[in-house]
């Protein structure tokens, strides 16, 4: 089990995996989430993964990788490893490209502590229900304040892709899609200026709105939650 909402995870292992190790635990397994930890290297064809399976180094390249993917049935694959993602022919976008539904790149180097911090995030939310672009998005704002929160970014061909189902509460409750920020602080002290806003937006028929003000005075809590709601 991990973490309090006891979902149960079935978890392997592979340190230092060749390429005939790691594709034949991809057709035991048949994991949904493949996680690696490594070093990559950019190409014309993607890149290719440095695989530590003896002596030496051996590299995989995004064809064969995906191939290994498809077979086990992989849905996200998440790749910790510098400069695996970004300008549209990265690691990951290649993978995406051959039929896998969402790759998680680096789009340049980052350091290891900030990328542990930022993991732990991105699964905690996973595990609770929330799709892989809802997860990702989460752990970038909770890790705002690290140096490298912008390196992860995701490519996907499926819009949401949920791995753990929503708790029915959740599941009933949540809020129409929209590409609007989320906020996970309450909006205080700011009750009749929303209402002001709301009334002026839907009932006096106006089309643009601005919300003007210093900085850290709530002016994009305040959006955020008009939008919203």
């Amino acid at each position: 089990f991990l973490g309090r909402e006891k979902h149960r995870v079935e978890f392997e292992r592979l340190p230092n995996a060749g390429p005939v190790t790691l594709s034949r635990a991809l057709r035991r397994f048949q994991p949904d989430v493949v996680h690696f930890v490594g070093h990559a290297a950019r190409g014309a064809a993607g890149g290719e993964l440095a695989l530590q399976g003896g002596r030496q180094e051996e590299l995989v390249g995004t064809a064969e990788l995906a191939g290994w993917l498809l077979a086990a049935g992989v849905q996200c694959v998440y790749l910790s490893a510098c400069d695996t993602a970004g300008g549209g022919r990265g690691f990951a976008e290649s993978l995406v490209a051959a039929g896998v539904p969402s790759v998680i790149g680096m789009q340049s180097p980052v350091r290891d502590e900030v990328q542990h911090a930022f993991v732990a995030e991105f699964y905690r939310e996973l595990l609770r229900g929330k799709t892989v672009a809802e997860s990702l998005g989460y752990a970038r704002r909770a890790r705002r304040y690290d140096s490298g929160w912008w390196i992860p970014v995701l490519a996907t061909s499926v819009s949401a892709l949920r791995l753990v189902p929503l708790p029915p509460t959740e599941a009933s409750n949540r809020l129409p899609r929209n590409n609007l920020p989320m906020h996970d602080r309450p909006c205080v002290g700011r009750v009749a200026d929303l209402i002001h806003l709301s009334r002026a937006i839907l009932q006096d028929d106006r089309r643009y709105v601005a919300i003007c003000g210093i900085g850290g005075i709530g002016k994009g809590v305040s959006y955020g939650h008009i939008g919203t709601s």
